[in-house]
């Protein structure tokens, strides 16, 4: 296990990781968008569908998805319906 000498340096490390966190999710952000603009037909309904419309196999939108580190599953979904399955 990691040891701290100060507080300042674990609040530092934290912070490091928050930050690699938020872009790795902001590229597969990023990629969905990409992937569900051929689909939507245009980035601002693509935008949107993030952002509203429910996944069904999930229950949730690809959004809550990304928070929840399951950006792939949303990318394997979107492959999916790219090639003319269903949810």
């Amino acid at each position: 296990m990691w040891r701290f000498r100060s507080k300042l340096l674990l609040l530092s490390a934290i912070n490091v990781f928050l930050i690699v966190g938020k872009i790795l999710n902001t590229s597969i952000k990023e990629q969905i968008i990409d992937k569900a603009t051929c689909i939507c037909g245009g980035s601002a309904h693509a935008v949107e569908w993030y952002k509203k419309s429910e996944i069904p196999s999930f229950s949730m939108t690809a959004e809550e998805l990304v928070g929840q580190g399951k950006g792939h599953e949303v990318l394997a979904y979107l492959d999916r319906m790219y090639e003319g399955g269903y949810a």
